[in-house]
């Protein structure tokens, strides 16, 4: 069964976060995404192992802490 791939909309929407944020996310490595066409896609399950992982934006806090 294919996973659900979504927009950088629908995976905004689905996170709870804005663009810039799931786009800084996206650049740190904290959420995988790819490009098609020029255009951001996600794949739910994706989405999901890296909120399960924890979210995103306290791991980013963690390493900063770490380095600090």
């Amino acid at each position: 069964m294919p996973v659900p791939e979504m927009t950088m909309k629908q995976a905004c929407e689905y996170l709870g976060v804005e663009r810039p944020t799931l786009l800084l996310w996206v650049r740190k490595g904290l959420v995988p995404g790819y490009r098609l066409g020029g255009r951001w896609r996600f794949y739910s399950e994706d989405l999901d192992k890296a909120v399960k992982k924890g979210n995103p934006e306290n791991e980013e806090r963690r390493k900063d802490d770490d380095a600090g």
